[in-house]
C-alpha cells in the first residue's frame, strides 16, 4: 500500500545507508544494519539526490516534470511510489520536525 504524504512532506536519508556512486548507470544503496542493497538506475538516482538535498515531494515533482518533459501527474505518483519503498526499505526516514537535531549522514563511499 503507498502512504499518503503531503506535497511539502520532505525525508532525510537513514544513517545506516550508504551509497555507491557511479554503480552501473546510476548508484548503489546499502543500508549496513539490515544488508539490503538496492541498485538505482539513473532516475532514481535523481530521485535520490533531490532527496539527499532535503528537497519536498512537491519540489522533486516539479523538477523532475521539467527535467523529463513530463506530465507532472505521472512523475508524482512514480516518485510517491519510489519514496514509499525507500521508506519501507529503510534508506529513508521522514524528516524530522523544524529544530530537532538529525545525526549527518555518512558522505559516499565511493564517488
Amino acid at each position: 500500500m503507498v502512504r499518503a504524504f503531503p506535497d511539502s512532506a520532505s525525508f532525510r536519508i537513514d544513517p545506516s545507508t550508504r551509497v555507491i556512486a557511479n554503480w552501473s548507470d546510476g548508484h548503489l544503496l546499502i543500508h549496513v544494519k539490515s544488508l539490503r542493497t538496492w541498485a538505482l538506475d539513473a532516475v532514481g538516482t535523481r530521485v535520490w539526490s533531490l532527496l539527499e538535498a532535503s528537497s519536498s515531494l512537491a519540489d522533486i515533482v516539479e523538477r523532475l516534470a521539467d527535467e523529463y518533459e513530463a506530465p507532472a501527474s505521472q512523475i508524482a505518483a512514480d516518485v510517491r511510489s519510489f519514496v514509499n519503498d525507500l521508506l519501507s526499505k529503510g534508506f529513508i526516514r521522514e524528516a524530522d520536525p523544524p529544530g530537532r537535531a538529525t545525526p549527518p549522514v555518512p558522505p559516499c563511499l565511493w564517488g
